[in-house]
């Protein structure tokens, strides 16, 4: 009777602690993501080998909960058919970064990389020496470029496999929307003061325009054409816009009343922030794309 309690007490606390296991797993995750969400486009948009490198780091740590997850998130079958092909050429991509920097046969770079071949038989010392050398011109820049790549790769394969419910889209929706509305509020602020800053750095280019934590203008506009349409998609899905139609004024004020009215004002109000700011952008390609966006 006491083996038999005591297997039954080892097993409720297994499954327990495999339940907590997953959850914290899964917390790990859905908070990196959003955390990276808000770091990247802070540090100067992380184009700096730091800030890359915590971009990486986060998701090492995100992918090792995701393989400490005993019960994983399931996809919906069509999703998993549609992720078939991108995964090959995933892998066929990483086996051509493999390739460009493995050591090969002289003969072998001759024929494939002729450019790189008389690149090196130029400017390498005892070149008739060496046997073997890689398609890459520079083999450990590539593979920094590659496990950049592959970073950005597995989060994107994380965001798939484990934002599984309406919860945390939504959630990642407004953290987007509001990263959005601070790069464009910060940047306008910045626009007009005398010592304009681009966050941690000095601002040095761009001083007539808006350019938020971004160096380049039209990144920041970019960044804000990709949000814009998220966030009248989201204030349009609230109020169910096409329910509307026929409808008299003071009906329509009462039903856009009961859904939500202050997050759809707030919705609003943002969306109109980041389209002041791509137009002090003074981007072209960023205006013409706003004024393609709002086109009925």
């Amino acid at each position: 009777m006491r083996l038999r309690i005591k297997k039954k007490v080892i097993r409720e606390g297994s499954r327990l602690f495999r339940r907590d296991r997953n959850g914290v797993c899964g917390k790990i995750i859905e908070y990196g993501i959003l955390g990276l969400i808000i770091f990247s486009p802070l540090p100067a948009a992380s184009v700096a080998e730091w800030s890359i490198l915590v971009i990486q780091l986060t998701v090492l740590v995100m992918m090792a909960a995701y393989f400490l997850m005993r019960d994983k998130p399931k996809n919906n079958e069509i999703l998993h058919l549609s992720l078939k092909w991108p995964k090959y050429l995933f892998l066929g991509l990483f086996v051509f970064i493999f390739i460009q920097i493995i050591p090969l046969p002289k003969f072998l770079v001759k024929v494939f990389s002729p450019n790189t071949y008389s690149f090196q038989e130029l400017f390498s010392t005892d070149f008739s020496k060496i046997k073997f050398m890689s398609l890459s011109s520079i083999p450990s820049h590539t593979l920094r470029e590659g496990l950049e790549l592959l970073s950005y790769f597995l989060l994107g394969f994380l965001i798939v496999k484990t934002v599984t419910n309406r919860r945390q889209i939504m959630r990642i929706f407004y953290v987007l929307i509001a990263m959005g509305v601070f790069e464009a509020f910060y940047g306008l602020f910045e626009l007009y003061n005398k010592n304009p800053r681009i966050l941690f750095y000095e601002k040095m280019d761009y001083l007539d325009s808006v350019t938020g934590t971004f160096v380049n203008r039209n990144h920041l506009s970019g960044y804000l054409e990709m949000i814009i349409p998220l966030a009248l998609g989201l204030m349009i899905a609230r109020i169910d816009l096409f329910s509307l139609v026929g409808l008299k004024w003071r009906e329509k004020l009462l039903r856009l009343s009961e859904k939500g009215l202050a997050t759809n004002l707030l919705l609003s109000l943002g969306i109109i922030i980041m389209s002041l700011a791509i137009i002090f952008s003074k981007s072209r390609s960023g205006v013409f794309l706003l004024v393609f966006i709002f086109y009925p």
